[in-house]
């Protein structure tokens, strides 16, 4: 594990897990392979605060001393030696920006598993990794240790190295891209609670980093299915791609359902056009759209019954304003936990004389919703708020949705 350079405060690990998906634009590289010597690490660091000095839209509303934060991490830098040290300092800088579509643009090394924080504790989800199949480890097992160190203390001390616009975010995306991945290529010790009783893995994370199970590559962007001769369920995995078409393909078959649900936990955006057209088959009168402020028409089949949309701390920036004009549209319940806090107020990448990509928000004035809604630094909280229990997911019970189908039963 890299040597911490920044410290900060202790924190209180909080539920679930986060949003902050590598995004399709801009140029990623992995650190290593970015031609740059340490006599150009202030140059580049230079270029770069220059332009979020002039350009980053949450400078003033977010309070941060941008001389301060600059000449803290510039000393650093004067005595960072190696790659390492120096992009450490880097994603210090860019997590102190507190904003999700504030980042670096580099791709990590990793394995292909992931893990849920479900109540201050973390489960193994996915586990494609051969070493820890030989070690016969398995889904719902629990991580307590990340080399050698109590697992709520090893995710605190990656809070330096992650861009997110609420506590809630910082905390997930951590889980998401930290606790299987590096920006460099590392060996990580896990301390896993079995059923047979504690058994340690040493892997090495050497292979690039695996994501698709958060960007569903290759796979539908919209799927659906009935849940029940009253209700139909529709989840929306991402903002991108052929989204709209996929979303009409399955609307078609269930929209003379008497409810819906549209799930959209684990959907980190994409483009709010996208979102925009398929809000236009969910409202029931014309509204603006709240980051467009275009008008949006309900389409002539736009759904007649009770909608539900599922929401967590990953729905987040084109799915969040999503929910938030679906919200406001006064046509839907939401249920779940509140979204990431961030649909992104015109996010601009910039790319470094050495190369090296990054993107901040530009819009400004920052945009608030028609409503007055902040669109950026607090979650839109949920009308019913419920959350995975450890009990339901080592069960593989989705408490969320059967607390939304109770709810349709009530």
């Amino acid at each position: 594990m890299l040597n911490s350079i920044f410290k900060k405060s202790p924190v209180i690990v909080l539920f679930f897990v986060v949003f902050i998906s590598q995004t399709s634009y801009g140029q990623w590289k992995f650190a290593d392979s970015i031609n740059m010597t340490s006599e150009n690490y202030s140059l580049n660091f230079n270029e770069i605060n220059d332009i979020v000095k002039k350009k980053y839209s949450h400078l003033k509303r977010k309070k941060i001393d941008l001389d301060a934060l600059f000449s803290n991490v510039n000393q650093k830098i004067s005595v960072s030696k190696t790659k390492e040290e120096y992009f450490q300092c880097l994603l210090y800088y860019f997590s102190e920006l507190k904003n999700s579509h504030s980042r670096l643009f580099l791709d990590d090394y990793g394995i292909n598993c992931s893990a849920k924080l479900i109540q201050n504790r973390l489960f193994l989800e996915r586990i494609e990794d051969n070493t820890f199949i030989e070690n016969g480890i398995q889904f719902g097992d629990e991580i307590v240790e990340i080399d050698h160190i109590q697992m709520s203390k090893w995710l605190e001390s990656q809070l330096n190295y992650i861009s997110s616009s609420t506590y809630e975010g910082d905390i997930n995306a951590v889980v998401l891209f930290k606790v299987f991945s590096s920006t460099f290529k590392d060996v990580r010790t896990y301390s896993i609670k079995t059923s047979s009783g504690i058994k340690q893995v040493k892997v090495n994370l050497v292979n690039p980093a695996d994501y698709s199970h958060l960007l569903f590559r290759n796979q539908r962007k919209a799927s659906g299915k009935i849940l029940n001769k009253e209700t139909a369920y529709i989840e929306i995995k991402s903002m991108t791609g052929k989204v709209v078409q996929d979303f009409i393909k399955v609307y078609d078959t269930l929209n003379n359902y008497p409810n819906l649900i549209i799930d959209i936990r684990r959907n980190s955006g994409g483009n709010s056009d996208y979102s925009e057209q398929i809000a236009s088959y969910l409202i029931h009168k014309r509204m603006r759209a709240c980051v467009s402020r275009k008008k949006i028409n309900p389409k002539p089949n736009s759904y007649k019954g009770n909608i539900y949309v599922l929401t967590d701390v990953f729905t987040g920036s084109a799915a969040e304003s999503f929910a938030l004009d679906l919200h406001e549209s006064g046509n839907v319940v939401l249920v779940g936990s509140q979204t990431n806090g961030d649909t992104g107020n015109l996010p601009k990448v910039f790319t470094t004389s050495f190369g090296l990509s990054f993107s901040i928000p530009i819009r400004k004035p920052v945009q608030i919703s028609f409503k007055e809604f902040p669109m950026e630094g607090i979650g839109i909280p949920p009308h019913h708020s419920i959350e995975q229990t450890i009990k339901d997911y080592v069960n593989n019970i989705d408490t969320v949705l059967e607390y939304t189908l109770n709810l349709i039963e009530k």
